[in-house]
């Protein structure tokens, strides 16, 4: 399924589910919801079924189907509810300072082409890997 919100288009099918849940029976909530994570880190809900903690956000009514963008609060709300403990560390976690110094994280951020390319210029002319420049410019920080 596929949406278009302010000039950026949503898509579940190319997106990574983070977490889902499937919930049945008549109560106030019942059906399948999928917290997706765009390659840009923006979060979506791709809800089928009865969503009603997200019907005052989506503004679509109650349709059978829908995607609604939610903010990286709405999400990690979201997931502290329906995630396990590991699963929700792995997105949400910001406990930066005592992080393990051998532990590697996705790390997922928007910049220019320009500076892309300057990035990987800079890379090559101290003949290193791209990552590995890119984590050399975050040194070790010693207390």
């Amino acid at each position: 399924m596929q949406y278009q919100l302010n000039g950026y288009k949503y898509d579940s099918d190319r997106t990574p589910i983070i977490g889902d849940i499937y919930e049945t029976g008549t109560g106030d909530s019942y059906g399948y919801r999928a917290l997706h994570l765009t390659r840009t880190g923006k979060f979506f809900i791709h809800c089928k079924g009865h969503c009603p903690e997200f019907d005052n956000i989506s503004r679509r009514g109650n349709k059978p189907e829908k995607l609604i963008p939610i903010s990286y609060a709405e999400a990690k709300e979201w997931a502290e509810k329906h995630f396990s403990s590991e699963n929700f560390d792995r997105y949400f976690t910001e406990d930066y300072a005592d992080g393990d110094p051998n532990k590697t994280v996705r790390l997922r951020i928007e910049i220019s082409e320009r500076k892309y390319n300057l990035a990987k210029k800079e890379a090559a002319r101290r003949e290193m890997f791209f990552l590995d420049y890119v984590d050399s410019l975050f040194p070790d920080v010693e207390d």
